[in-house]
């Protein structure tokens, strides 16, 4: 998998959270990482080439 940084924030309780981008190429799907928290939430498959396009721009 291939691991990007889209942003980090922080939330109301002061923590700081990083948002990560993975990308599988097996599934050839995008995963949302916080690093608080350490769960993986899908991104939906609407968002799905947004993101693609999102991380190619910043790739390229």
């Amino acid at each position: 998998m291939r691991q990007l940084l889209l942003f980090e924030q922080v939330d109301p309780a002061g923590n700081l959270i990083f948002v990560h981008a993975y990308f599988c190429g097996n599934c050839q799907k995008f995963f949302a990482v916080s690093g608080v928290i350490c769960t993986t939430r899908f991104i939906p498959q609407a968002d799905t080439n947004e993101i693609r396009d999102f991380l190619a721009a910043i790739a390229a």
